[in-house]
């Protein structure tokens, strides 16, 4: 952040033990109780976390600029479908359509699409009632951005997840409209790696210029969720932290040398925070 006051690690580890000997009574506390190491000299702080969506992909941060260089790029799946009514609508009714997905809250949503001889003239407007129907679905359209041309019905994730086979638009026949029972695989989804807090652009959570570092006092990795292995150049330790694990280094007289950390996801979905302070 731009000012920061009071910079600190604060860390402990802790084990209750329980004797075993006759008429030995009461637990001893083994290890180290809540403890602070004031980092004086500190000036800067910053964090950046991010979602991995895929076992191996990869977070590489450079601690003393606050750039971040993702392993694998977030890629949004897309569905297409195509309406096949050579003369239109033949006669008036409901047109029954069905999307699948595992990322909908109902799925399978079954959609009712209102057609009318008078309008419904073409292929191109049937699919254009289509995709009206499924904007006003709001199980569809909360995870799911409807567009298309002509005669087209495309869905794109709004937020993008692994690929989802189970995506699909499913039209039945009827009114003068050929029966559709799979879609097309337009585009293949990646989850990719997600930067939740910052950007990675040397700039923290307010825009604020990080700047260059001239030294790392304390880093911590925090794996929320997931499984991670951390590589970093101070000293190539390597951390592997299970859901909820943390490593910390922290040395008021700084960490000289520490200058990047690369995180690999050891399991899919895997989240991870890594809060920097320096000087």
């Amino acid at each position: 952040m731009g000012t920061i006051t009071n910079p600190r690690a604060i860390y402990g580890l802790l084990a209750t033990g329980t004797p075993t000997k006759t008429n030995v009574r009461n637990d001893e506390e083994i290890g180290v109780a809540s403890t602070t190491l004031n980092l004086t000299g500190a000036t800067k702080a910053y964090c950046v976390s991010a979602t991995l969506a895929t076992i191996a992909d990869t977070l590489t941060v450079s601690v003393l600029t606050g750039t971040a260089t993702i392993g694998t790029t977030p890629v949004p799946q897309v569905e297409t479908a195509t309406v096949i009514a050579g003369a239109g609508a033949t006669s008036n009714g409901n047109l029954a359509v069905t999307v699948t997905a595992a990322r909908i809250t109902g799925s399978p949503l079954a959609i009712t699409v209102p057609l009318t001889t008078a309008t419904h003239t073409t292929a191109t407007l049937i699919a254009g009632a289509i995709r009206t129907a499924m904007n006003a679905t709001a199980a569809l359209a909360s995870v799911y951005t409807v567009s298309g041309t002509g005669a087209n019905i495309t869905l794109t994730e709004t937020s993008a997840e692994n690929n989802d086979a189970t995506l699909n638009i499913a039209i039945a026949a009827g009114l003068g409209v050929s029966a559709i029972t799979s879609s097309t695989n337009t585009t293949a989804g990646v989850g990719g790696v997600k930067l939740t807090n910052n950007t990675g652009d040397g700039n923290d959570f307010e825009g604020v210029a990080i700047g260059t570092c001239s030294e790392i006092v304390a880093i911590m990795v925090k794996c929320i969720s997931g499984a991670t292995t951390s590589i970093e150049s101070f000293g190539n330790y390597e951390w592997v932290l299970q859901s909820g694990g943390i490593a910390l280094i922290a040395d008021a007289a700084g960490l000289s040398g520490f200058d990047e950390i690369t995180i690999t996801a050891d399991a899919d979905s895997t989240e991870v925070e890594i809060t920097i302070i320096a000087v």
